[in-house]
This record gives structure tokens, sequence and C-alpha cells, in this order.
């Protein structure tokens, strides 16, 4: 299975996660890619019919001052700030849905999966948000710039340094084609 992870949240959990949904409906789960986005990159979740290739959603809700965690309906970038974590019992529902499809089920055939309880598979499972990556400072900039410099620099001696042991071996090369010329100048039996 291959999951490419267009979203905040972390790879690991996501394919644990769909990796059991897979599982758990039959699929040939080692097939699969399911390319997974946040919500506002792209609108729908959708699979090819009968295709092992996924493309879903990620809904996300925001915890609310009132300690209620909500999902808005067009942008979240609102509430950047806020806590946020993946609505999985819908994730959930979509990707059996969609999962569905590539196993040849048409809409007639299958159950509405917006609605209804969660898939007993996701019980226990959480997709947990990237860690943020630590801005560098000013001074770790300098440092790593300052780094590079003398990495460069040990680079251009070694190149420095072996262009010299190059060249020293040319001009004893060269010493002898002198010598030579020089004999041969002199004449025939010329010390």
């Amino acid at each position: 299975m291959r999951v490419v992870n267009c979203t905040g949240y972390r790879t690991d959990d996501l394919a644990k996660f769909l990796r059991a949904g897979l599982k758990a409906m039959g699929a040939e789960w080692q097939s699969y890619r399911i390319d997974v986005f946040a919500e506002g990159r792209r609108k729908i979740s959708r699979a090819g019919l009968g295709y092992h290739r996924v493309w879903m959603v990620l809904r996300e809700q925001f915890l609310m001052a009132d300690g209620a965690w909500w999902a808005p309906s067009g942008s979240a970038s609102a509430y950047a700030d806020k806590p946020r974590r993946v609505d999985v019992e819908r994730f959930a529902r979509v990707f059996e849905h969609e999962v569905g499809h590539t196993l040849g089920l048409k809409h007639a055939e299958m159950s509405d999966h917006r609605e209804g309880p969660p898939p007993a598979w996701c019980a226990g499972l959480e997709i947990r948000p990237k860690e943020p990556k630590a801005k560098p400072t000013p001074a770790d900039r300098a440092a790593a710039r300052e780094a590079h410099v003398r990495a460069m620099l040990a680079k251009a001696e070694r190149r420095l340094k072996i262009a010299k042991a190059t060249v020293r071996r040319w001009r004893a090369k060269a010493k002898h084609y002198d010598r030579r010329r020089a004999a041969e100048s002199r004449g025939p039996g010329a010390p």
C-alpha cells in the first residue's frame, strides 16, 4: 500500500488507519495507492470502480471555546491557531464507501456513508497532527551558513592538494622528455 499524504497529519497514523480499513473489508491492501488531501485542496473523496486507487479528503474538527469540536464547512484557515483533530468516524465511513467502489460496488449496493455507527475496525485508532517544525533562529541560520562555508573550504583545499600532486607528477614526466630532447640536441655520443 502506498499512502500519499498531502495533509498536516502523520503519515504513519494514516497508513495504519487505512491498512486496518482495507484488511477489515477483505481488500488486497498491498496493491492500493491512497492519496489523502486536506479539505480545501480537494472537495470530495472518490475511487475508481474496480481500480485500486482512492482519493480521500480528510475533514478536520477544531476545539471551540465552549469545549465542543466543530467542523467548518468552508476554509479552515481562520481556525489555524485552535487545537484540531480528524473526524475519525466520518473518515472511516467515507473510506469504507470508497473502498467499496474499488471492490466493484455501486451506490445502490452500499449504505449511506454520511450517517450511521462508525465501523468497528476504527475503534482506538487515531490520526495525530504532525509535529510542527521548529523555526530556525537567526543564530541557527548563521551557524548553518558557517558550517557550509567551512565544508566548502575543506572541499576546495582537498581539491587543491590533489591538483598540486597532479602537477608534480606531470612536471616529473615533462622533465623526462626535456632530458631526452636535450640529449638528442647534443648529438650522438655526447655525454
